[in-house]
């Protein structure tokens, strides 16, 4: 019991100088090019489905089953890759594999500050717009 009072106390006073933040930097830009853009639609598909029952009996039939549609569009740069699932962006960009981009994102970072000394992680990219770039430009 002393120990874990002990314990406690040494973690509350010597992390306890310790401040952690989020922090943002400011907007980037970089060229990226579209490298996927996939849809399945939704379908029904019929399964066999055999177990066992409350009363112990066993017993199979056939079990629909609904698969969502899936949307993906990938765009990757030097730097990052975003990666979005929503069919907006589908219907967007699905005609625009190998369409080259500049991409507007920023970064957010997890910063530990203990007195002079920081450290700060990356947590993720932020993607915030894009626009399409002409051919001979850049």
């Amino acid at each position: 019991m002393f120990f874990k009072r002990f314990a406690f106390l040494a973690a509350l006073l010597l992390g306890g100088c310790q401040e952690i933040k989020t922090e943002f930097s400011d907007v980037l830009h970089d060229k990226a090019t579209i490298v996927e853009a996939t849809h399945s639609p939704s379908r029904m598909d019929l399964t066999l489905s055999c177990g066992f029952g409350f009363t112990g009996d066993w017993s199979c039939g056939p079990t629909l089953v609904n698969v969502p549609a899936k949307s993906r569009v990938t765009m990757r740069s030097e730097r990052c890759t975003f990666t979005f699932t929503d069919a907006d962006s589908y219907r967007e960009f699905q005609h625009s594999v190998e369409s080259s981009l500049e991409v507007s994102y920023r970064e957010s970072y997890r910063a530990i500050y203990d007195g002079a000394r920081g450290d700060k992680r990356l947590i993720s990219r932020d993607f915030l717009g894009c626009t399409f770039v002409k051919l001979g430009s850049g």
